[in-house]
């Protein structure tokens, strides 16, 4: 057979972002998969994933021109760039491969919150800016003190707010405990 080798790695990777960053609630289940052409049944496929210090390998055995791992928790990696490799090599020593990246970013977002005023008396807009852009964001997110209920969440990207409505006059705190909203990038 003169068919030279092919091995392809399926982008974007699955479990992996649409905004192509595997967080903080991805990286633990992320799924390599890939196609070959040339390749026979039974044939070892070799697959690297690393961000530059680790590295995680594990292998698939392609069946109907395909390949895929099962879910790798990636977590253990560091931020940043993570790279994955799918090769082949044919019976006479010779290697054929693809190379897929993607960035991984699983620090959760720092979230600032603050009012125009601390003694709530009434309903208080509070502003949430976050250190990054997250999507995701719900009121469920948040927490809050002494029975004060939230509402009208809206924003995008670094800043939203909310509305604090306390239920008795007094102190009502809220606060946003991490995991809450998706980063990115």
């Amino acid at each position: 057979d003169t068919t030279v080798p092919v091995i392809t790695i399926t982008e974007p990777v699955p479990g992996v972002g649409a905004d192509g960053t595997a967080n903080a609630t991805e990286d633990n289940s992320i799924t390599l998969q890939g196609a070959t052409t040339g390749v026979a049944d039974g044939g070892l496929i070799t697959v690297t994933v690393t961000d530059g210090t680790r590295t995680i390998m594990d292998t698939d055995t392609v069946t109907a021109n395909a390949w895929a791992l099962a879910a790798l928790d990636l977590s253990s990696l560091d931020n940043g760039t993570i790279t994955v490799t799918a090769s082949y090599v044919d019976d006479s020593g010779n290697a054929y491969s693809d190379s897929a990246t993607f960035q991984h970013d699983k620090t959760p977002p720092v979230a600032s919150l603050s009012a125009g005023t601390t003694a709530i008396t009434a309903p208080v807009t509070v502003t949430v800016t976050f250190a990054e852009a997250v999507t995701d964001l719900e009121l469920s997110d948040f927490v809050t003190s002494n029975g004060a209920t939230l509402s009208s969440l809206s924003g995008s990207g670094t800043t939203y707010t909310l509305t604090l409505t306390p239920k008795v006059n007094g102190t009502a705190t809220i606060w946003k405990p991490a995991p809450g909203g998706t980063p990115h990038g």
